[in-house]
């Protein structure tokens, strides 16, 4: 018998499981930790700069950039899913509006700061390379790139196999993992100057569900480093 394989994501796949995820909160790193991932930013960038967070999805982190004083902007590649969690911070007069990449970029819009949260683990290299170069596009010269992603997963304990052809995934569709220094590695090949980098633990937000507390549990166990690694980085040239 062969031995299966792991499942190779196309863009549709990623599309329909994460517009199913879309739907529950607590699938979303940001809806459990965005207060204290948006004071982090808060000490990276000037209060009333104005911030894109790239990979927005429903929007979750958008009400609690606000509420640190930014000027916000979201943009995802999926039409579906995108703001379907902002709510009342949609009417807020600093909140810039939902687009679509290619929309910002088309306009040739630049921002003080562009967030990747819990972005770069689930792109295969041409998409990595891609979003890099995206992400330098569309920050003003000097300004901040701001990374998170888990530090030094270990997917293995997040794997499952899907019932229909044996083929083996991580539960969050993570692709990769990464430690600070192949992180500061691929961003340093796009241009970027990275300025720090930081292994941390975010502080869970109180709607945090049980199951995924238990999941947290079992992936990162009863560890060893910080859950989180965050890096900064400004465009090099």
């Amino acid at each position: 018998m062969d031995e299966p394989q792991e499942l190779v994501w196309t863009p549709e796949m990623v599309e329909r499981y994460w517009a199913f995820l879309a739907t529950r909160p607590d699938s979303y790193f940001s809806a459990q930790r965005g207060a204290d991932i948006a004071r982090m930013v808060a000490r990276h960038v000037p209060r009333g700069a104005e911030v894109l967070d790239y990979g927005c999805g429903p929007g979750f982190l958008i009400p609690q950039l606000l509420a640190n004083g930014f000027r916000v902007v979201g943009a995802d590649l999926s039409a579906d899913t995108i703001g379907s969690a902002l709510g009342d911070a949609a009417r807020s007069d600093r909140f810039g509006g939902l687009y679509s990449l290619d929309e910002l970029l088309d306009q040739g819009r630049q921002f003080d700061a562009v967030t990747l949260i819990e972005v770069v683990e689930h792109l295969y290299d041409d998409a990595l390379g891609e979003t890099f170069r995206n992400a330098r596009h569309l920050l003003r010269p000097g300004g901040s790139l701001i990374v998170t992603t888990p530090n030094r997963e270990d997917r293995s304990l997040s794997m499952v196999r899907s019932p229909t052809d044996g083929a083996y995934f991580h539960i969050w569709q993570h692709v990769r993992s990464w430690s600070a220094e192949t992180l500061s590695d691929a961003l340093r090949r796009s241009g970027f100057s990275v300025r720090a980098t930081a292994e941390v633990n975010f502080r869970s937000n109180p709607t945090m569900t049980r199951p995924l507390k238990r999941v947290l549990a079992r992936a990162y166990g009863k560890m060893r480093p910080p859950i989180s690694l965050v890096a900064i980085a400004t465009p090099s040239n």
